[in-house]
């Protein structure tokens, strides 16, 4: 069996802003035998305010991750302190641009936890955001709608649900990747991103212009192998059960009916 390249996960840290304190965008440079992370000081989304709840996601289906960051400023309520929508523009090294007032993801509430899932199921995520009550702020649940608009809409999803036998039932630690022509995309299914918060475990893709999907491929937690589909259309919700993995070393042919 052929060795999947080493996942190199990225890291967005909120911070409570000072004059010498920011969010923080870490690329993951890690080597073999060598945990090394870069500060990415001029990605633009430096300027994220007194942070709390941060995701990544992909706003636009386009098939990078873009970032949203709720904020809160506590000690000084009265300061309007809005959330931020940072979206990716490509580019190396990786470059965002501040879309918190063009997609309505700007408000100056005290929120806490902020995270993406298509829970009306069109094809797009959505994200959910808990605020705090403060004086006269009364606590909140906020469920954010995305409405795409002009040429988004043409852009596909797959979403992959990886399941399991026994206690890890959603496959917590498992690995989902998608390849489609340029497209090379990494999910990782893990209990919880946000500050308090916890997005579905499943692996939402957005696929571009794609109609359809090369291969994709899940590694299962705890040694558990692999599994793989082959030729996948976009635009739908996939299920992939650990209880059909490679053996042997086994991998060719049409993998489909697996």
């Amino acid at each position: 069996m052929s060795k999947s390249p080493a996942i190199l996960m990225d890291v967005y840290v909120t911070n409570i802003e000072t004059l010498i304190r920011h969010n923080l965008l870490l690329r993951n440079d890690s080597t073999r035998g060598s945990v090394a992370f870069t500060r990415m000081t001029h990605s633009g989304t430096e300027g994220g305010g007194w942070g709390w709840g941060a995701t990544f996601f992909d706003v636009d289906n386009d098939g990078d991750l873009d970032i949203a960051a709720t904020n809160g400023r506590i000690t000084l309520p009265e300061v309007e302190d809005s959330s931020k929508l940072f979206e990716n523009t490509g580019g190396e090294p990786m470059l965002f641009a501040d879309s918190s007032d063009a997609t309505g993801f700007n408000d100056s509430l005290l929120g806490s936890s902020v995270v993406a899932a298509d829970f009306d199921r069109d094809g797009d995520l959505d994200l959910a955001q808990t605020c705090r009550g403060l004086e006269d702020q009364e606590p909140a649940l906020r469920l954010l709608e995305n409405q795409q608009s002009g040429t988004i809409l043409d852009n596909g999803y797959l979403v992959v649900r990886p399941r399991m036998a026994g206690a890890n039932h959603f496959a917590l630690g498992a690995v989902v990747r998608l390849e489609a022509g340029d497209l090379n995309l990494v999910r990782l299914i893990s209990a919880g991103t946000s500050y308090l918060g916890q997005e579905p475990a499943e692996a939402f893709y957005g696929t571009g212009t794609a109609e359809s999907i090369a291969r994709v491929t899940v590694e299962w937690p705890g040694g558990g192998g692999r599994s793989a589909l082959i030729d996948v259309a976009t635009h739908q919700i996939v299920e992939i059960s650990s209880s059909v993995v490679f053996a042997n070393g086994f991998e060719s042919g049409d993998l489909s009916a697996w």
